[in-house]
């Protein structure tokens, strides 16, 4: 089912201005346990929810703690697939909305177990 060990951990969603960080969301993402968020063995996907409600800001970014892996970035109105660790490419998606709603959700497809 694609499911790896190496999705386990914990994801930061980071949202700037100017520059500066003006929010951030730690979301815990585990196949087993009973920590924030749980996932069957056997799922295809899973989504790291985090809502903003500041209008104002100019990026927002996901990354993996500890590993520093880049798993989104969203940068001056565009996706930065450029920057993206390779892990991650072509199995991310976001709200294609986020810039009206302010939903900075992440959808991770093919769960590596």
């Amino acid at each position: 089912r694609n499911l790896q060990w190496q999705d386990s951990g914990v994801y930061i969603c980071t949202v700037y201005k100017d520059g500066k960080i003006i929010q951030q969301r730690l979301v815990e993402l585990w196949f087993k346990g009973k920590d924030v968020k749980q996932v069957e063995v056997g799922a295809e996907s899973v989504t790291l929810n985090f809502k903003l409600k500041h209008p104002d800001w100019d990026k927002v970014d996901w990354k993996r703690v500890w590993i520093e892996k880049l798993v989104y970035t969203f940068e001056n109105g565009y996706k930065q697939p450029g920057d993206q660790h390779e892990d991650y490419r072509g199995r991310v998606e976001v709200n294609q909305g986020l810039l009206k709603t302010g939903d900075f959700s992440l959808t991770l497809r093919n769960l590596q177990w």
